[in-house]
């Protein structure tokens, strides 16, 4: 790719839908450092984070961003298979950082909507097709899509981190065979 094809990249508005794990959290730094991206908020699941601190966390990123703008919504759902404990506390850790100990962030940017029903509002709101940044588990959008199938229209591209092909998975659950992800076995 040449320098001018790169700075023809059509720029894209997201729905960052994550778990508050570190890959997540560094997933955020990295579209928030994007020319090309416009993360309009992010919805946080009780996954490979302790809810309460994922969601700070993530606000704390975003306004380090200056996008204090940004809405952060939390899931309603934990999943019946928890992830394990000691997977969960980076962004505890990450809220611990000396840059991020004292960062103030915007508490009102915390919808009051759960997760589904703010993604549900957001694509109908918006008037160009959004993409959706999986990260986590696919609740939030599976809901979405169960209670508003018409918002489909509204969603430009759905991209997924997840999944093992060709190689072990990562759940080893009481039962299971060892062969599935964490974010579609949730």
């Amino acid at each position: 790719m040449n320098s001018k094809q790169f700075n023809t990249i059509k720029k894209r508005t997201v729905i960052f839908d994550q778990d508050g794990g570190l890959d997540d959290i560094l997933g955020l730094i990295l579209m928030l450092s994007m020319d090309n991206v416009e993360v309009i908020g992010s919805c946080v699941t009780p996954g490979v984070c302790f809810l309460e601190c994922g969601v700070e966390s993530t606000l704390k990123i975003f306004s380090l961003f200056g996008k204090d703008d940004a809405e952060v919504a939390k899931s309603r759902f934990y999943g019946q298979y928890q992830f394990p404990r000691e997977w969960r506390p980076y962004s505890n850790i990450m809220n611990s950082f000396p840059l991020m100990i004292d960062q103030p962030f915007n508490q009102k940017a915390l919808v009051s909507e759960s997760a589904d029903e703010w993604m549900i509002k957001k694509l109908k709101e918006s008037k160009d097709p959004i993409t959706i940044m999986l990260t986590g588990p696919c609740s939030n959008l599976a809901a979405a899509l169960e209670k508003a199938p018409e918002i489909k229209e509204k969603i430009e591209e759905v991209v997924i981190m997840g999944g093992a092909v060709d190689t072990k998975g990562n759940v080893e659950y009481f039962g299971h065979d060892g062969s599935a992800e964490w974010n579609f076995f949730w």
